[in-house]
Formats: C-alpha cells, sequence, structure tokens
C-alpha cells in the first residue's frame, strides 16, 4: 500500500467512532434542550435521510427478506435502538 492509501484508509476507519463519540458530546450538550426522545427520533431521522440515496433502490428487497421475522425485527429495533439511545440520552442529562 501506498503512503496515500493508508492515510484514507485510517480517515474512513477514524468515521465510525467519531460519529459515535460525537453523538454523546452533543447529546451532553443539548441536555435540557430538547428531551432523549426527541434526539433519538432526530438522530435516527437524519440517518434515514442520508443514508436513503445509497440505499433507497434496496429497500423493497430488504424488506421483502426480514418479512417472515418482522416480530423480531421490531422488538429489536425497539430495544437495542430506541430504548437504548433514550436511555443513554436520559444518563447524560444526570452524570457530569
Amino acid at each position: 500500500m501506498t503512503k496515500g492509501a493508508d492515510l484514507k484508509t485510517l480517515l474512513v476507519i477514524m468515521i465510525a467512532p467519531l460519529c459515535w463519540a460525537g453523538n454523546f458530546v452533543l447529546a451532553r450538550h443539548l441536555e435540557g434542550a430538547v428531551s432523549p426522545i426527541q434526539l433519538n427520533f432526530w438522530r435516527w431521522a437524519l440517518a434515514c435521510i442520508t443514508l436513503t440515496p445509497f440505499v433507497g433502490r434496496q429497500i423493497p428487497h430488504i424488506f421483502h427478506s426480514i418479512k417472515g421475522s418482522w416480530a423480531v425485527v421490531l422488538i429489536q429495533s425497539a430495544t437495542g435502538i430506541a430504548i437504548y439511545h433514550v436511555l443513554v440520552y436520559e444518563a447524560l442529562g444526570v452524570t457530569t
């Protein structure tokens, strides 16, 4: 690999942790101004708007593939995505 490719790889690898950390920093900053549920909603709305151009054509295929297990997907979405982040945002409001 060239040095330029190594730098590009490093930058791409750093995107996810920086977004994750930035999410918590922003949530801590907005504590009191925005409720945890609103923050969670707008976070996922922004993610959906951002990703739709890249996966928009694949959405019907995705829904077709999870049609048989929609209850499991719904439970995992509620507990692993929605409730978890609301609890994290609540915790950020009561900790230093």
